[in-house]
């Protein structure tokens, strides 16, 4: 039987918003391309179900993560271009 959840789903949900929210915003400063846009939003989300996921599903949800991060090619160093 599952206990309690550990975080309240309102703030799970906020969370995950807000890693979309800043994936977009660098996406729509031209910080980052749409396909890191994706690739951040995708795993902020995961990351956030994952915080209180159970064991198997959390394994799920990081191996997912691990796909997502190894797909696509990182095309120029990060950080090499700020907001600044």
């Amino acid at each position: 039987m599952r206990s309690a959840p550990l975080l309240l789903p309102e703030r799970i949900g906020e969370r995950a918003y807000d890693s979309y929210r800043i994936a977009a915003i660098d996406w729509l400063d031209g910080v980052i391309d749409v396909a890191e846009f994706e690739r951040n939003a995708l795993i902020g989300f995961y990351l956030c179900l994952a915080a209180d996921a159970v064991p198997r599903f959390r394994r799920a949800l990081m191996s997912r993560i691990g796909e997502v991060d190894s797909d696509a090619p990182r095309a120029k160093a990060r950080g090499s271009r700020s907001r600044a």
